[in-house]
């Protein structure tokens, strides 16, 4: 249930994020649609459920979802959420996720780092400006997404350890 869960919640916001970003086409330059596909990714890294094969394949078929909406070549966003998401898996236990600010920044360090990735892997056009607006908007909706998708999860598979916005008495996030 939990995968069918979160794998609606990517596909459906990646249609948001690229409906977003046709919207947005003529301040692209100014202001990048927040890369919601990438956050839930991340939060599936940062959960720590399940093993980094399984992580591993999600990232992929989300990223290969990616893909195929933005017209990337294949498998270049695909192979850059896969990364994005082991990375996530090595920070799950050592990041203190119990402050809005904490999340803000772990949200901007993924975007900048699915970003540079990106740049490496497809040898995009990307410049300095394109990478600064996808950070500014992970840092405006980072926080708000990860929080929604802890809330689902609570929902969907509740553990006995919960986060709380105001500080992580359970220790869910480490």
């Amino acid at each position: 249930m939990r995968g069918l869960a979160f794998g609606l919640i990517a596909y459906g916001s990646l249609l948001w994020e690229s409906a977003w970003g046709w919207l947005l086409r003529d301040v692209r330059g100014l202001f990048a649609a927040p890369e919601l596909g990438l956050l839930v990714v991340v939060y599936l890294g940062l959960c720590g459920r399940g093993s980094p094969i399984a992580l591993t394949a999600a990232a992929l078929a989300v990223g290969y979802l990616r893909d195929l909406l933005v017209g990337a070549p294949r498998g270049v966003e695909a192979l850059a959420f896969a990364l994005c998401a082991l990375g996530a898996r090595l920070v799950h236990g050592r990041v203190f996720l119990d402050r809005w600010g904490q999340l803000a920044v772990l949200a901007a360090a993924f975007a900048a780092l699915h970003a540079l990735l990106l740049m490496l892997l497809a040898t995009g056009d990307a410049s300095l400006r394109t990478l600064l607006s996808l950070v500014a908007s992970a840092l405006c909706f980072g926080p708000f997404v990860l929080v929604f998708l802890r809330r689902v999860d609570d929902r969907i598979a509740p553990e006995q350890r919960s986060l709380h916005l105001e500080r992580d008495v359970g220790a869910r996030w480490r």
